[in-house]
């Protein structure tokens, strides 16, 4: 059997965990100037992993930023749904006219994250 390479992208797609896209588009803004803000949970004294926070939960989980502007970005697996108070940061950030995305594995593999990052630095002339 033969996959094509959208196919073979949907499948690869299917099984990358959150925590590896969050972790190859921090990479790859890096690399391109961006500047990147992730929270690592950590674990409790009940071994449970949390992240720490004072505020609202829910807030996106990366922060980029660079001269071509700011970016608030929720990542999901290709079955994951956004959480009620991850529904209301991106009606708050959208109504304040901020740059909300949702990004999954299939954006990466469809190369739409990577032209959203594309380098922050201008051409020399």
């Amino acid at each position: 059997m033969t996959l094509s390479l959208a196919e073979y992208h949907r499948l690869l797609a299917r099984e990358m965990r959150e925590e590896a896209l969050v972790s190859a588009i921090v990479r790859l803004g890096a690399g391109n100037g961006w500047l990147a803000m992730h929270q690592l949970p950590a674990m409790n004294s009940r071994g449970r992993y949390r992240t720490a926070i004072q505020g609202h939960a829910g807030f996106p989980d990366l922060v980029l930023v660079s001269r071509r502007g700011v970016l608030f970005v929720e990542c999901k697996t290709e079955a994951g749904s956004l959480e009620p108070e991850q529904r209301a940061w991106r009606d708050a950030l959208q109504a304040a006219g901020a740059d909300w995305r949702l990004w999954r594995p299939r954006d990466w593999y469809s190369g739409h994250i990577e032209r959203a990052l594309e380098p922050a630095w201008e051409e020399a002339q």
